[in-house]
Protein backbone atom coordinates (compact mmCIF):
# COMPACT_ATOMS: atom_id res chain seq x y z
CA UNK A 1 0.00 0.00 0.00
CA UNK A 2 2.67 2.67 0.98
CA UNK A 3 4.61 1.80 -2.59
CA UNK A 4 1.72 2.28 -4.53
CA UNK A 5 1.45 5.39 -6.53
CA UNK A 6 -1.61 7.79 -5.06
CA UNK A 7 -3.50 7.44 -8.16
CA UNK A 8 -3.96 3.00 -7.64
CA UNK A 9 -5.35 3.50 -4.36
CA UNK A 10 -8.64 2.90 -4.89
CA UNK A 11 -11.19 0.70 -3.72
CA UNK A 12 -11.09 -2.04 -6.73
CA UNK A 13 -6.82 -2.21 -6.43
CA UNK A 14 -7.22 -2.67 -2.26
CA UNK A 15 -9.45 -5.47 -2.51
CA UNK A 16 -7.86 -6.76 -5.38
CA UNK A 17 -4.67 -7.03 -2.82
CA UNK A 18 -6.25 -8.03 0.43
CA UNK A 19 -8.30 -10.95 -1.38
CA UNK A 20 -5.15 -12.33 -3.26
CA UNK A 21 -4.11 -14.08 -1.04
CA UNK A 22 -7.63 -15.78 -0.68
CA UNK A 23 -7.46 -16.82 -3.26
CA UNK A 24 -4.49 -19.00 -2.52
CA UNK A 25 -5.20 -19.92 0.77
CA UNK A 26 -9.23 -20.58 0.48
CA UNK A 27 -8.81 -23.87 -1.89
CA UNK A 28 -6.03 -25.27 -0.06
CA UNK A 29 -8.12 -25.29 3.46
CA UNK A 30 -11.36 -26.68 1.38
CA UNK A 31 -8.41 -29.65 0.38
CA UNK A 32 -7.28 -29.81 4.16
CA UNK A 33 -10.98 -29.96 5.29
CA UNK A 34 -11.76 -33.23 3.49
CA UNK A 35 -8.50 -35.03 3.92
CA UNK A 36 -8.12 -35.08 7.73
CA UNK A 37 -10.21 -38.25 8.03
CA UNK A 38 -7.98 -39.90 5.46
CA UNK A 39 -4.19 -38.23 5.64
CA UNK A 40 -4.17 -37.87 9.45
CA UNK A 41 -6.36 -41.57 10.07
CA UNK A 42 -8.93 -39.93 11.85
CA UNK A 43 -11.44 -41.51 9.62
CA UNK A 44 -12.71 -44.29 12.46
CA UNK A 45 -13.21 -41.56 15.42
CA UNK A 46 -15.13 -39.07 12.68
CA UNK A 47 -17.19 -41.89 10.90
CA UNK A 48 -17.95 -44.11 14.01
CA UNK A 49 -19.40 -40.83 16.01
CA UNK A 50 -21.51 -40.14 12.70
CA UNK A 51 -21.78 -43.46 10.25
CA UNK A 52 -23.73 -41.31 7.18
CA UNK A 53 -20.41 -39.97 5.58
CA UNK A 54 -22.29 -38.16 3.33
CA UNK A 55 -23.77 -35.78 6.34
CA UNK A 56 -19.74 -34.49 7.10
CA UNK A 57 -19.48 -33.90 3.63
CA UNK A 58 -22.55 -31.74 3.61
CA UNK A 59 -20.95 -30.05 7.33
CA UNK A 60 -17.74 -29.63 6.28
CA UNK A 61 -18.60 -28.25 2.85
CA UNK A 62 -21.10 -25.58 4.42
CA UNK A 63 -18.41 -24.56 7.06
CA UNK A 64 -15.87 -24.18 4.56
CA UNK A 65 -18.01 -22.10 2.21
CA UNK A 66 -18.87 -19.96 5.32
CA UNK A 67 -15.34 -19.69 6.53
CA UNK A 68 -14.51 -18.07 2.99
CA UNK A 69 -17.41 -15.69 2.92
CA UNK A 70 -16.31 -14.40 6.20
CA UNK A 71 -12.72 -14.00 4.40
CA UNK A 72 -14.22 -12.54 1.70
CA UNK A 73 -16.17 -9.95 4.20
CA UNK A 74 -12.83 -9.57 5.91
CA UNK A 75 -11.03 -8.64 2.81
CA UNK A 76 -13.64 -5.82 1.70
CA UNK A 77 -13.50 -4.09 5.26
CA UNK A 78 -9.66 -4.48 5.36
CA UNK A 79 -9.38 -2.18 1.84
CA UNK A 80 -11.81 -0.16 2.86
CA UNK A 81 -9.92 0.57 5.88
CA UNK A 82 -6.88 0.77 3.37
CA UNK A 83 -8.53 2.84 1.46
CA UNK A 84 -9.75 5.79 4.00
CA UNK A 85 -6.18 5.65 5.66
CA UNK A 86 -4.74 5.97 1.68
CA UNK A 87 -7.00 8.87 0.85
CA UNK A 88 -6.42 10.79 4.01
CA UNK A 89 -2.62 9.89 4.83
CA UNK A 90 -0.85 9.31 1.66
CA UNK A 91 -3.36 11.99 -1.01
CA UNK A 92 -4.48 8.47 -2.52
CA UNK A 93 -7.53 8.78 -5.23
CA UNK A 94 -9.99 7.23 -2.43
CA UNK A 95 -12.57 5.88 -5.30
CA UNK A 96 -14.85 3.80 -4.29
CA UNK A 97 -16.15 2.45 -7.77
CA UNK A 98 -16.32 -1.11 -6.99
CA UNK A 99 -20.32 -1.38 -6.74
CA UNK A 100 -22.42 -4.40 -6.03
CA UNK A 101 -21.17 -6.42 -9.42
CA UNK A 102 -17.70 -6.08 -7.88
CA UNK A 103 -18.89 -7.98 -4.48
CA UNK A 104 -20.73 -10.38 -6.35
CA UNK A 105 -18.09 -11.41 -8.79
CA UNK A 106 -15.38 -11.75 -5.83
CA UNK A 107 -17.54 -13.64 -3.70
CA UNK A 108 -18.54 -15.91 -6.71
CA UNK A 109 -14.29 -16.04 -7.72
CA UNK A 110 -13.14 -16.99 -3.83
CA UNK A 111 -16.06 -19.67 -2.97
CA UNK A 112 -15.67 -21.38 -6.44
CA UNK A 113 -11.88 -21.96 -4.90
CA UNK A 114 -13.04 -23.28 -1.73
CA UNK A 115 -15.44 -26.13 -3.49
CA UNK A 116 -12.75 -26.84 -5.92
CA UNK A 117 -10.44 -27.62 -3.02
CA UNK A 118 -12.92 -29.31 -1.58
CA UNK A 119 -13.74 -31.60 -4.56
CA UNK A 120 -10.49 -32.43 -4.96
CA UNK A 121 -9.49 -33.36 -1.39
CA UNK A 122 -12.58 -35.73 -2.28
CA UNK A 123 -11.13 -37.53 -5.39
CA UNK A 124 -7.56 -37.51 -4.21
CA UNK A 125 -7.96 -38.13 -0.54
CA UNK A 126 -4.27 -37.17 1.20
CA UNK A 127 -3.99 -33.71 1.28
CA UNK A 128 -0.50 -33.02 -0.15
CA UNK A 129 -1.13 -34.73 -3.44
CA UNK A 130 -4.49 -32.79 -3.63
CA UNK A 131 -2.82 -29.87 -2.90
CA UNK A 132 0.03 -30.38 -5.44
CA UNK A 133 -2.39 -31.37 -7.82
CA UNK A 134 -4.42 -27.72 -7.52
CA UNK A 135 -1.35 -25.88 -8.14
CA UNK A 136 0.40 -28.10 -10.85
CA UNK A 137 -2.52 -28.02 -13.26
CA UNK A 138 -2.53 -24.91 -14.29
CA UNK A 139 0.82 -24.61 -14.84
CA UNK A 140 0.38 -28.08 -17.45
CA UNK A 141 -2.65 -26.35 -18.96
CA UNK A 142 -0.57 -22.64 -19.40
CA UNK A 143 2.75 -25.15 -21.10
CA UNK A 144 -0.44 -26.95 -23.11
CA UNK A 145 -1.80 -23.73 -23.89
CA UNK A 146 1.42 -22.40 -25.21
CA UNK A 147 2.73 -25.23 -27.06
CA UNK A 148 -0.52 -26.74 -28.50
CA UNK A 149 -2.87 -24.34 -30.45
CA UNK A 150 -6.02 -27.10 -29.75
CA UNK A 151 -5.73 -26.16 -25.99
CA UNK A 152 -5.80 -22.74 -26.74
CA UNK A 153 -8.49 -22.63 -28.50
CA UNK A 154 -10.46 -24.46 -26.09
CA UNK A 155 -9.14 -22.67 -22.95
CA UNK A 156 -11.66 -20.26 -23.12
CA UNK A 157 -14.18 -22.43 -22.27
CA UNK A 158 -12.58 -24.71 -20.18
CA UNK A 159 -9.53 -23.09 -18.42
CA UNK A 160 -11.50 -21.67 -15.07
CA UNK A 161 -8.22 -19.10 -14.82
CA UNK A 162 -9.06 -17.53 -18.17
CA UNK A 163 -12.70 -17.75 -17.66
CA UNK A 164 -12.57 -16.22 -14.25
CA UNK A 165 -10.80 -13.19 -15.49
CA UNK A 166 -13.80 -11.83 -16.20
CA UNK A 167 -14.77 -12.40 -12.61
CA UNK A 168 -11.89 -10.50 -11.39
CA UNK A 169 -11.94 -7.30 -13.52
CA UNK A 170 -16.01 -7.19 -12.59
CA UNK A 171 -16.94 -7.53 -16.30
CA UNK A 172 -19.15 -10.62 -16.43
CA UNK A 173 -21.82 -10.76 -18.94
CA UNK A 174 -23.73 -13.42 -20.44
CA UNK A 175 -21.14 -14.94 -22.65
CA UNK A 176 -18.75 -14.90 -19.55
CA UNK A 177 -21.12 -16.42 -17.31
CA UNK A 178 -21.80 -18.91 -19.50
CA UNK A 179 -17.87 -19.99 -20.17
CA UNK A 180 -17.54 -19.84 -16.13
CA UNK A 181 -20.44 -22.40 -16.00
CA UNK A 182 -18.93 -24.44 -18.66
CA UNK A 183 -15.44 -24.71 -16.80
CA UNK A 184 -16.77 -24.97 -13.10
CA UNK A 185 -18.39 -27.96 -14.53
CA UNK A 186 -15.87 -29.36 -15.49
CA UNK A 187 -13.36 -28.58 -12.84
CA UNK A 188 -15.35 -28.24 -9.82
CA UNK A 189 -18.62 -30.08 -9.91
CA UNK A 190 -17.53 -33.36 -12.08
CA UNK A 191 -14.43 -33.95 -9.61
CA UNK A 192 -17.24 -33.40 -6.93
CA UNK A 193 -19.36 -36.02 -7.90
CA UNK A 194 -15.92 -39.15 -8.54
CA UNK A 195 -15.08 -37.50 -5.47
CA UNK A 196 -18.25 -38.11 -3.21
CA UNK A 197 -19.14 -41.45 -4.85
CA UNK A 198 -15.27 -42.40 -3.82
CA UNK A 199 -15.95 -41.02 -0.67
CA UNK A 200 -18.68 -43.24 0.33
CA UNK A 201 -17.53 -46.45 -0.73
CA UNK A 202 -13.98 -46.02 0.21
CA UNK A 203 -13.17 -48.33 3.12
CA UNK A 204 -11.48 -46.59 5.99
CA UNK A 205 -8.90 -48.25 7.92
Amino acid sequence: MFAAEPSELTFTNLVNATSMPQAILLPVLGILAVTSEWGQRTGLVTFTLEPHRGRVVVVKLAAALVLGAAAVVVAIGLAALANVVGAAALDGDGSWTFGVEGVRDLFTLQLVGVVQGVALGMLIMNSAAAIVTYFALPTLWGILTSTVQWFADIGRWVDLNTTTIPSSTHEMDGDAWARLAVSVSIWVLVPAALGLVRLLRREVK
